[in-house]
């Protein structure tokens, strides 16, 4: 006997089924190869309940834009197909908990001589086909290509997809304490699944987390400060990842990339410092970024309160590699706000005070200068638009310096990201130390590292440049071989709460020079 693919005697295990029957069917129901994944391409995924549980995956895997809509599975010619249906069903309901709707519809069994299709998620079959009905114009050949051809599949994804498109996406502040519960969840999992320190844990997770606010911005400036968008518009969610057929990992090689190169450009013209080394990327698998994304995508980091969103770095740091582990300790908020109202930073429309934090860390104490003195410009009286925009400027571009010489991790890179989200100032957060005389170069020397070090010099050195508030924590647990930490802490309370010039160091020079009372 002879259908429209094979004759019946070729059908002698499940390797003949594969190859002359469903390999043949599936060419005919017009799938490309690219949309056909074979066993040897599937993930196996755990089915079943409890001490049964078993990992299995199907032969075939069949996609409509990147997207898993229908599963098949051969048996051999003995085999009784109904008996597998649990399983196949049970596949299924573990690829569609990996998106926000389900995306497959379908799956078929066939051991060549008996071929049916079933709903994903019902028991009784919808149609079922014997090896003679697979003849052209045949009622239920015909009705079979209604239901899983690649045109059919096709369109039911499309209208799937549509629906789930249009519907609102959740996306809301939360509290300082739920973000750093969040955090210290996320770093728990990386730690456990990726087997990294806490720092390296940090330094991969910064990034996405980058990522996040970068677009969390992007949907403020389009929807606005309450912004209402739905899943269509949000990038940064497990349902974009899912609908990328370019990419098995799109939050690095698509959103990442993409934002890296937009750096390099700033780099480039001298408008921003290094954040990312060229062609850095997400150190961490497909997987594990994806359970991250699907912990945040909800989180309006960005729409937080400004105090909040100062913070969050910070916060982060304190949640997942505190201390010891990477030597560094941060400044309470609190302690923070108060000395920044301290400091009392003049801006007028003739003046505008330069604030410099020696031992910046995360920005935290840049952030807060830069929040108070924006606050200061909107209450300067009778002032145009026109007027406000150069006074904008100088904050954001020429009034707010950092240095901080942390290179494990690059904290330094870290207030340089904090200040760009929030509008810029990173193109003045250096890497150096500023506790040597000559402003010592800390990292490997580099055309691009050298030329920072030579700015700051000729900033600080030549120019002479002096600052109008210094607001800082310095390190005092640390030891200099020039300085020595009893040195350094007389020095600090020599010049603590005072308003007279007093010269910090050969660089260094303030108005107002404040220390943290910790």
């Amino acid at each position: 006997m002879k259908n429209l693919f094979c004759h019946s005697s070729t059908l002698k295990n499940e390797a003949a089924v594969e190859k002359h029957f469903l390999d043949r069917l599936l060419d005919d129901l017009g799938y490309e190869d690219t949309e056909i994944l074979p066993k040897t391409s599937i993930k196996a995924l755990k089915v079943g309940k409890g001490s049964k549980s078993d990992r299995y995956k199907p032969d075939y895997v069949i996609l409509s834009q990147g997207v898993p809509v229908l599963i098949i599975d051969a048996k051999t010619p003995e085999e009784d197909i109904h008996v597998w249906t649990s399983q196949c069903s049970s596949h299924c309901l573990e690829l569609n908990k990996k998106f926000e709707y389900n995306p497959v519809i379908f799956f078929m069994l066939s051991n060549g001589f008996t071929t049916a299709v079933y709903k994903w998620d019902q028991a009784e079959s919808l149609l079922e086909l014997d090896f003679s009905d697979f003849q052209s114009a045949n009622p239920k050949y015909e009705e079979l290509k209604k239901l899983i051809s690649r045109k059919a599949l096709l369109k039911a994804a499309v209208k799937e997809r549509e629906g789930i498109d249009n519907e609102p996406f959740a996306l809301a502040r939360v509290s300082v304490g739920e973000l750093i519960a969040k955090f210290q969840k996320i770093h728990t999992y990386i730690w456990k699944k990726e087997k990294k320190k806490p720092s390296a844990v940090f330094e991969q997770l910064i990034k996405i987390v980058f990522v996040k606010l970068r677009k969390d911005r992007d949907h403020h400036a389009k929807f606005g400060t309450d912004p209402k968008p739905k899943h269509k518009d949000i990038v940064f969610s497990r349902y974009w990842i899912n609908n990328q057929s370019q990419s098995e990992n799109p939050i690095n090689d698509i959103l990442f990339r993409h934002l890296t190169k937009e750096l390099e450009t700033e780099i480039s013209k001298n408008h921003e410092k290094r954040i990312f080394d060229e062609g850095e990327e997400i150190d961490l698998a497909p997987d594990t970024i994806g359970w991250v994304v699907n912990e945040l995508e909800n989180i309006d980091l960005f729409g937080m309160e400004e105090d909040i969103h100062g913070r969050m770095f910070e916060s982060f740091l304190e949640a997942t590699a505190r201390g010891k582990e990477l030597g560094q300790f941060f400044t309470p908020r609190d302690i923070v706000e108060l000395m920044v109202q301290l400091a009392d930073i003049t801006v007028t429309k003739q003046h505008i005070d330069t604030v410099l934090d020696a031992c910046c860390g995360s920005g935290g104490f840049l952030i807060s200068a830069m929040r108070e003195m924006l606050r200061k410009e909107r209450l300067i009286p009778a002032l145009s638009d026109k007027d406000r925009e150069p006074l904008d400027r100088r904050i954001r571009s020429e009034s707010l310096f950092g240095v901080d010489a942390g290179s494990a991790p690059k904290i330094y890179r870290i207030a340089r990201m904090n200040m760009y989200l929030h509008g810029d100032g990173g193109s003045n957060i250096f890497f150096a130390d500023s506790l040597d005389k000559n402003i010592g170069m800390v990292g490997k020397s580099s055309v691009e590292y050298n030329l920072e070090i030579d700015e700051l010099r000729q900033l600080l050195l030549r120019d002479q440049t002096r600052f109008d508030v210094i607001l800082s924590n310095p390190p005092f647990s640390m030891t200099r071989s020039s300085w020595g930490k009893e040195r350094l802490c007389r020095q600090w309370r020599r010049v603590n709460l005072q308003t007279r010039p007093i010269g910090f160091n050969s660089g260094l020079h303030g108005r107002r020079e404040l220390q943290a009372l910790l």
